[in-house]
Order: C-alpha cells, then sequence, then structure tokens
C-alpha cells in the first residue's frame, strides 16, 4: 500500500504593498472580483490582492471553497441560506450560476441535519 501525503494548507499568503500577510483560510468568507481586483473578505477585513480569482481558488480546499458565480468564490461554511439562483452569508447576497449550482447542493446537503422526513400514512387508511 502507498503512503499517501495530503497537504492541507491552513493559511495563505497574500502580498499588501510590498509586504506579505498571513490569511488563516478558514477565515475567509468569500472572495470576489471588483473592477478587475480580487478582494479576499475575512471577518472584519477586506485584502485587495493582485492574484485572479481562479489562482486564488486552487490554493484553497475545494472541499468547502465554491465557485458560485464568475465573480464569486464563497466559503461552505458561512453560507447561511442557500436559494435555487442565490447564496447568502449573513446579509451578503450572492448570484448563483446554473452551472455551479448542483454540486454546492450536493455538498451541503450532506452536512444538513434537519432533514424532512416523509409523512406515514396511517394504519387503516387509505389502501
Amino acid at each position: 500500500m502507498e503512503n499517501e501525503t495530503i497537504m492541507q494548507i491552513d493559511q495563505i499568503w497574500v502580498r499588501k504593498r510590498g509586504s506579505l500577510i498571513p490569511v488563516p483560510v478558514m477565515a475567509i468568507q468569500y472572495i470576489s472580483v471588483v473592477n478587475q481586483h480580487c478582494m479576499i473578505h475575512a471577518g472584519e477585513f477586506t485584502l485587495q490582492v493582485r492574484y485572479n480569482l481562479g489562482t486564488l481558488q486552487e490554493w484553497l480546499p475545494n472541499d468547502v471553497f465554491f465557485r458560485v458565480h464568475r465573480k464569486y468564490v464563497v466559503n461552505a461554511k458561512f453560507v447561511t441560506t442557500l436559494r435555487r439562483n442565490s447564496v447568502n452569508i449573513g446579509e451578503m447576497q450572492f448570484p448563483l450560476s446554473r452551472a455551479n449550482r448542483r454540486r454546492l447542493f450536493e455538498v451541503l446537503s450532506q452536512n444538513r441535519i434537519g432533514r424532512r422526513r416523509r409523512k406515514a400514512s396511517k394504519p387503516g387508511l387509505g389502501a
């Protein structure tokens, strides 16, 4: 049996005004593109970085971070509401493209706690 090494990235280092700043991966709520610049939103701070969205997404765990639209990547752990065409993280609403909807629904539904149960038919009725 082969030994496999799985590399977990706890933080990414981003360049900000000539300095490198560590950003804890799990603190990142979402990444957006504004005027051709990527913005990393993590808690109380937002960092503008010079990387493109695809590059940033490659650095992040793909079972947690999802491209929901061409301009947005969201951290599934911060999703508060999921609708057919949108995703919310708190008060922020992001469009959800048809192409990315199915995968996000599948992953989030696997972690769902309150699944609806089918109503059982009452004995002696209907037949």
